[in-house]
């Protein structure tokens, strides 16, 4: 979870939708253009922006090309990707015909908003998980997904900043979040047992992504160490921009966009792959 506009107007949104929406102690509530559940909302970081940071004062955007040159129209939306991200995918599988609306942009009114809003903002450090869901639980919500830490070794960033020369992934930075992650599934354990009304899935990306770097040929993908944008060694952001030099051409070869974010051909079987570990949380 992270510290994503957690402020008043964010609980204001999310209690309009909720009463619009009619949700129950159960957490159900009308779905009325056919989608699977009533609404989504979406908290983290650059993994699941959609283009909070736009007009934010930060150097950490993604609304330039060659960002955006596979998504609708081939414009950048301040997606960290060329495409779609995972949670789009699982948008569009759960019926949505809409993408939740990033909760700084213009979209994030009137009838939109009664599909959920995103609240993910790119750089955001790690919150109180316990507080977040608290709040969101008193707001009303029921059905919780929550991703682990992917492995952070893996990236292309951290092989060329920590791997000492080397093109395997990073042994101390994988554990570390293994760790992280082993502590994310026991607390929301605990959570569970606190909240007997709450269903709450911890959905495990870091396996997911690691099968895929570990096994690119069984996955499609021909490029794992580098990504797709300039050198694929160390850019992102501000550094993969229409002046980098050697960014590649089919970017569904590769599994990372950036060296930080996957391609939208990554996102697809993660989407698949969180979709199916969640599935509880559509079920009544």
């Amino acid at each position: 979870m992270a510290n994503d506009h957690e402020d008043g107007t964010t609980t204001e949104a999310i209690k309009y939708v909720m009463e619009k929406k009619n949700f129950t102690a159960s957490g159900r509530g009308r779905c009325e253009r056919g989608q699977l559940v009533p609404a989504m909302f979406i908290f983290g970081d650059s993994i699941v922006d959609v283009g909070n940071n736009n007009d934010l004062v930060t150097l950490v955007k993604a609304n330039f090309p060659p960002y955006g040159r596979d998504f609708a129209h081939h414009e950048p939306t301040g997606r960290f990707c060329n495409g779609k991200l995972a949670i789009d995918i699982i948008a569009e599988g759960l019926g949505f015909t809409d993408h939740q609306p990033a909760y700084m942009s213009d979209k994030a009114n009137g009838e939109m908003l009664l599909i959920g809003v995103n609240f993910a903002s790119a750089a955001s450090g790690y919150y109180n998980a316990t507080a977040i869901l608290y709040n969101l639980y008193e707001l009303g919500a029921r059905r919780i997904g929550v991703t682990t830490l992917p492995p952070l070794g893996c990236l292309p960033a951290a092989i060329t900043a920590f791997g000492h020369g080397s093109n395997q992934c990073v042994a101390r930075l994988n554990n570390n979040a293994i760790s992280f992650n082993n502590k994310l599934n026991h607390r929301s354990q605990r959570l569970k047992r606190r909240f007997s009304k709450l269903k709450l899935v911890v959905l495990d990306i870091y396996s997911a992504l690691y099968t895929i770097i570990t096994k690119p040929d069984e996955n499609g993908f021909a490029e794992v160490r580098r990504a797709c944008c300039g050198t694929g060694l160390l850019e992102t952001s501000i550094l993969c921009n229409q002046h980098s030099i050697g960014t590649c051409s089919n970017a569904s070869q590769y599994v990372f966009w950036d060296s930080f974010h996957p391609t939208e051909a990554a996102n697809k079987i993660l989407a698949t792959n969180l979709s199916n570990s969640g599935s509880s949380l559509i079920q009544p």
